[in-house]
């Protein structure tokens, strides 16, 4: 029942119809009532509705600002409840601050004035949020509310309050409190309106962060990727790279910032951007550096030293370093952080933040933006090193490719001539070339007379050529005479100052300002001087000197040789002169040798012959000994007179048909007692067909029979055989042996004059190595050739092929 309509009458009772009409009446009020509570309802429903709609409409139009969300919830949350004031409010560390308040104006400073409050029990807000649940309140006065919150309520004229948490992810971030000026019960609608309310505040929050979290990674990526473009359009110069990270880092932070470098013991400002820095403060700023590198009492060799991000949340602290505070008040800064800047393990500068309030310091994600900064820093210093590396190692490489190829064209014009009118003037145009000088001259030293000639120039006036032609410098004197002089490099940077020379004054009309002279030396003697000519004044570079000093080991290289190659020519014509005086004087020696020779071996002949008479037995060996000797003293003597012969051109052949079967056949028969006499087998083959040939058979007969008598000489044991063949108008003849063989370093050696293979072969078996080289000369004035086979211990074949129908050449 919720009520009851009475009825009341003096006398008699009342009758059902009365009845009847009287039920039907309260069942009529109850209608009405119903009707009135369901409109309420349906109206209240709808103002809520109204009310979280409206919430949400400001939440979708203040993605980067929660304050409009606020301050919208709490004009919900008032005019809803009714009550004297409904506020927003959020935890910041240990204090709770109001966020928003809707309230009347007459209320509105007391509910301002209750905040910032302690995070703690003491108050109702404070239990709101630490106990993470909605607290109702029908009685701020009542026994068991702490008295620190019956204080704050009784100032604030709050008699009951209704405050649900805002909660994001299980964790308590504020509250939404409703104020009321009389005591009042609340039910669960009002309770689950306000959690709405709250939840509605965290949602808006929350879109406030992401948006804002998606901003700054965006701003960070876009801040990140144009400082890699800088990186890759600056691959020679870091500092637009710098310029690009202090003004990301300045605009990002909210701070000033700046790059510093170390500089040996130095750090220096490379970068510097904030738009907070008047002009003064800038100066103040520059001011500080170049500052000394001092981990004791410097934080950003601190953090250079150790690698590690180093900060100082007030620079204004006891513990603060001294020269902290010192930069601080003159650059108007109460935060500093430092970030290292890393390569290969080892700091070599740093980023610097700086901000002009106290307690700033780096959470996780600015930490790892500035690490970003730093690391794309060290990218583009690498990159730059490694660039310049690269070109410099290019540079390098193209010049070495350079003196190589003018080192060869040097080296190839000093192999394919003599001349040193053609050679040294190449060594001077190429020097030039390859230092990049103006300039160049080279000169040949005349030790008799203590001169120096100009031989070759590059680029030298005519006036200077004309000056060193009619007077050629003295040794010591200038720079080419001090060079040869003290055997080392001599440069002039200024010829203008401290330079004596009477060629000073046509060098400088012609634009020369500096000299550079090195000495040409062979095993220490003089040979000459190079110089080059540079029209701006300064120290030469060492490379420059070096490569001087290379064209100057190859000129001096081509004046020896040239120098050589004068001697050995005239040595040559000495020794032509003495070969034609040695080979007149044995040809002539030869004729008077072997004239009293023929003598003697005639009468010796006669003797044995007895033409005088009657030899006793024990007289005829000795004169036996005698003949044998004196013949083969005859064919030396005739050896030496046709080798004396051949070597004047006055050899001639006697030119006839012959038999080369009679030739053959006449040699065998000659040697045959010899092979005999050895054991040795004697063979000869020569075909019947072979038709006359044309040649000087005496000539050839020598030449079969020395060959032949050598392998009867050196065969022991086995054979010796003589072979002819004609192939193609040629005559080939062999004359086989099995005799000791030849090693086949020996044979090129075996026709030259007055060589043999071995000494100790010469003192076993004779001879004076003149044979061979005779029948070469023979066979070759025939138009043909001879050469060995040969194997040591396996015996030799010695081969001569002329032509059928020879011709005096």
């Amino acid at each position: 029942g919720i009520g009851a309509i009475g009825v009341a009458r003096a006398r008699g009772p009342f009758s059902p119809k009365e009845l009847a009409m009287l039920q039907t009446f309260a069942d009529q009020a109850v209608i009405a009532i119903q009707n009135a509570q369901l409109f309420n309802d349906t109206r209240e429903a709808l103002e809520r509705q109204t009310a979280t709609a409206e919430i949400l409409k400001v939440i979708s139009e203040s993605p980067t600002d929660v304050q409009p969300v606020f301050e919208a919830i709490v004009r919900g949350a008032m005019r809803l409840f009714g009550g004297l004031s409904a506020a927003a409010v959020i935890v910041r560390g240990d204090r709770i601050e109001l966020a928003a308040i809707a309230a009347k104006p007459e209320d509105e400073q007391r509910v301002r004035d209750a905040f910032p409050m302690p995070l703690d029990r003491e108050s109702n807000t404070g239990r709101t949020i630490l106990d993470r649940q909605v607290l109702i309140v029908p009685d701020t006065q009542a026994a068991d509310i702490p008295e620190t919150a019956r204080e704050i309520s009784r100032k604030a004229g709050v008699h009951a309050s209704l405050g649900a948490p805002m909660l994001r992810e299980g964790t308590a971030i504020g509250a939404i409190i409703v104020f009321l000026g009389e005591t009042r019960r609340f039910d669960d609608k009002a309770v689950a309106l306000l959690t709405t309310f709250a939840d509605q505040a965290v949602i808006a929050i929350e879109n406030v962060r992401l948006f804002n979290e998606t901003q700054e990674a965006l701003e960070r990526q876009t801040a990140t990727a144009e400082i890699l473009k800088v990186i890759s359009e600056s691959p020679t110069d870091v500092q637009p790279v710098f310029e690009a990270i202090v003004a990301s880092a300045a605009r990002l932070f909210d701070c000033n910032a700046a790059i510093l470098m170390l500089d040996g013991e130095w750090l220096r400002l490379r970068a510097f951007a904030g738009a907070d820095v008047e002009e003064e403060r800038m100066k103040d700023l520059q001011g500080l550096f170049p500052a000394p590198f001092d981990p004791a009492h410097n934080i950003a060799s601190r953090a250079i030293t150790t690698g590690a991000i180093v900060e100082i949340t007030d620079s204004e602290a006891a513990d603060a370093p001294a020269i902290s505070k010192e930069a601080g008040r003159r650059a108007n800064f109460r935060s500093l952080t430092q970030v290292p800047l890393i390569r290969e393990g080892v700091g070599i500068g740093s980023i610097a933040l700086f901000l002009a309030r106290p307690h700033f310091k780096l959470d996780d994600k600015q930490r790892a933006l500035a690490q970003t900064f730093a690391d794309q820093a060290v990218i583009a210093i690498e990159n730059v090193r490694l660039f310049k590396e690269l070109q410099s190692r290019t540079e390098a490489l193209t010049q070495s490719v350079g003196q190589l190829t003018a080192l060869g064209e040097v080296g190839q014009a000093i192999s394919s001539t003599l001349d040193l009118d053609k050679v040294l003037p190449t060594i001077v145009a190429r020097a030039v070339q390859l230092t990049g000088l103006d300039a160049g001259a080279i000169y040949e030293y005349d030790e008799n007379r203590q001169v120096f000639n100009l031989r070759g120039g590059e680029n030298i006036v005519p006036e200077l050529v004309e000056l060193y032609r009619s007077q050629p410098i003295r040794l010591g004197e200038g720079a080419i005479g001090s060079a040869a002089a003290t055997r080392a490099p001599v440069q002039i940077p200024d010829i203008m100052e401290h330079y004596e020379s009477r060629a000073r004054d046509v060098l400088v009309r012609a634009g020369a300002r500096a000299v550079l002279a090195v000495p040409l030396l062979r095993e220490g003697h003089i040979l000459g001087a190079i110089a080059v000519i540079r029209n701006q004044s300064g120290e030469f570079a060492p490379e420059v000197v070096k490569l001087l000093e290379t064209f100057a080991t190859q000129s001096a290289i081509a004046m020896q040789n040239a120098r050589l190659f004068r001697e050995i020519e005239e040595k040559g014509r000495e020794l032509e002169i003495a070969s034609q005086h040695k080979s007149q004087f044995l040809a002539s020696m030869s004729h008077e040798l072997r004239t009293p020779l023929n003598a003697i071996l005639g009468f010796n002949e006669m003797i044995l012959g007895e033409v005088y008479g009657e030899v006793p037995v024990d007289m005829k060996e000795p004169l036996e000994d005698i003949q044998t000797s004196g013949k083969h003293l005859l064919r030396l003597i005739n050896n030496v007179l046709d080798l004396a012969k051949i070597e004047a051109g006055r050899m001639e052949l006697a030119l006839a048909d012959y038999s080369v079967p009679d030739m053959v056949e006449g040699v065998r028969a000659t040697l045959r007692p010899l092979a005999e006499a050895k054991g040795l087998e004697f063979n000869v083959a020569v075909p019947s067909d072979i038709p006359l040939a044309h040649g000087d058979a005496g000539r050839l007969t020598q030449c079969l029979m020395n060959l032949a008598g050598n392998s009867l000489k050196f065969t022991k044991q086995g054979q010796v055989a003589i072979s002819v063949e004609l192939k193609d108008a040629l005559l080939v003849f062999r004359v086989a042996d099995t005799g000791i063989g030849i090693p086949p370093e020996k044979i090129d050696s075996l026709f030259t004059e007055f060589k043999q293979t071995d000494a100790t072969i010469a003192s076993e078996y004779g001879g004076t190595g003149l044979g061979l080289a005779i029948m070469r000369q023979f066979i070759e004035m025939h138009g043909g050739r001879i050469w060995v086979e040969s194997e040591p211990g396996k015996g030799s074949t010695f081969i001569f092929e002329i032509p059928l129908r020879a011709h005096a050449t």
